[in-house]
């Protein structure tokens, strides 16, 4: 266990100047991370199993098992559902956001099944928003299954995450959806009668024909006010690793190399800190990849607007890493739609190394050869330059208080070499540890990275 400060008191005064940074409207959660059903209000079946879970984008590490078998009849329906009783006001808007798992060996008959629903309190016909299976599809209706808004083949073995932004209201010219399904968005605002005094309900109800088992599993529920309420971390786990404990370079979407050794795992001529594996990243005269002198490690991450992530990891430049007076950018935040200007690039230039955010440059110091170096990057993602955020800790020290800038959402982060196609010499680095999270310590004052900051 630490101490308070999240990172420093110098950079908690600097946020603060720019106001909060915190999540505020978290209205409920139905994740399972108190280790039980309590966060639900009733239980409308008792085939229910709290498993373990991974790889779930806000860090829970719980799901529920649902099971249903033939004539397991409740509440009028063979169903084994968890029921969230709010009833939710005319005109009250919220985001929901949560995952759903169909296992390789789910039978799916020709019939309806529905795993996720708000149903009214008003009348008990059909839910005027429901997310149900038929056959080999996965579909989403608002007012009645005949109104479908998205279709899409059901993958099963797989974690589906959903975010649904929903207005809930008796008038059609007043209520709306917006649907994203794995980070994209499969549903633009749609409007709808999405009825008032509406509650959740989520496990499987389906058709009294279907003979087989059913089980799913449903994990993360979370409800909110706003996008950043949902799509935000819990901050109780690293958000993502690219650290090589895996023993290869998989962590990582995919590398842009000429050839496969340009990125190798092997140690630097100094340990890396607490002994972490480490890449060695080589860029060789004539290296053309993607229109680039280069050898990247990418990241492809879902940065909504107003997420905030904090990027730390360690650098080694060799004795004989080159001074030269052209850009050798080591990590960038790119653009899906603009890859032509990253807002965000740590690079070398001549014997400096420099931050430039927005194109301008606001850190440089002294290239520092054959030691590592921690980088520490705080970004708060926004397309609004008044709302996006930048800072930079190097080595454990505050360089770069917040700077307010645009940073775009749905960047994308590449670490390694990009460098002038016209050098005729090799460049070599070594990068460890890459650590993506949304705070440096979790819930309650633990640690998730475990090095620096004494």
């Amino acid at each position: 266990m630490i101490g308070k400060p999240l990172i420093s008191a110098a950079l908690l005064a600097a946020f603060a100047a720019f106001g909060p940074t915190t999540q505020a409207h978290v209205v409920w959660k139905g994740n399972f991370e108190t280790g039980d059903l309590s966060q639900w209000n009733v239980h409308q079946g008792n085939r229910f199993e709290l498993v373990p879970a991974s790889g779930l984008p806000r860090g829970d590490v719980r799901a529920v098992e649902t099971s249903v078998e033939r004539n397991d009849w409740n509440n009028g329906g063979e169903r084994n559902e968890l029921v969230h009783f709010v009833h939710e006001p005319e005109g009250s808007e919220y985001y929901y956001r949560w995952q759903t798992r169909f296992p390789t060996d789910y039978q799916s008959d020709p019939t309806w099944q529905v795993f996720t629903q708000w149903h009214t309190k008003v009348d008990g016909g059909v839910p005027p928003v429901q997310f149900f299976l038929n056959g080999e599809t996965m579909n989403f209706a608002i007012e009645d299954p005949q109104r479908v808004l998205w279709t899409t083949p059901l993958v099963r073995g797989v974690w589906h995450d959903f975010i649904l932004n929903v207005k809930f209201s008796d008038n059609r010219n007043t209520g709306f959806v917006k649907l994203w399904h794995d980070g994209a968005v499969v549903v633009e605002k749609t409007f709808g009668r999405t009825r008032a005094l509406d509650y959740l309900k989520q496990g499987l109800y389906r058709n009294a024909s279907m003979s087989t088992t059913g089980v799913v599993y449903h994990a993360g529920m979370i409800q909110g006010t706003t996008m950043e309420d949902v799509a935000a971390p819990d901050c109780n786990a690293a958000m993502w690793s690219g650290d090589f404990s895996t023993g290869d370079l998989t962590q990582w979407t995919r590398t842009q190399v000429a050839a496969p050794d340009r990125i190798a795992l092997e140690a630097a001529p100094t340990p890396a800190p607490r002994g972490l594996p480490a890449a060695r990243v080589t860029v060789q005269p004539g290296d053309l990849v993607s229109n680039g002198n280069r050898a990247q490690l990418v990241h492809l991450q879902n940065a909504y607007e107003g997420s905030e992530h904090l990027y730390r990891w360690h650098a080694y430049f060799p004795g004989d890493y080159p001074s030269v007076g052209e850009s050798q950018a080591l990590l960038t935040l790119n653009r899906r739609d603009d890859v032509a200007l990253p807002p965000v690039v740590l690079r070398t230039l001549g014997e400096e190394l420099q931050l430039s955010f927005n194109d301008a440059v606001v850190w440089r110091q002294a290239l520092q050869r054959a030691r590592w170096q921690t980088f520490t990057l705080y970004v708060k993602y926004s397309d609004d330059p008044s709302t996006g955020r930048v800072a930079l800790y190097h080595d454990d020290r505050l360089v770069v208080p917040p700077q307010a800038g645009a940073t775009y959402a749905e960047d994308y982060l590449k670490l390694g070499l990009n460098r002038s196609g016209n050098l005729p010499m090799p460049s070599t680095i070594y990068v460890a540890g890459m650590t993506e999270a949304c705070s440096l310590f979790g819930v309650g004052g633990d640690r998730i990275f475990a090095d620096g900051f004494q």
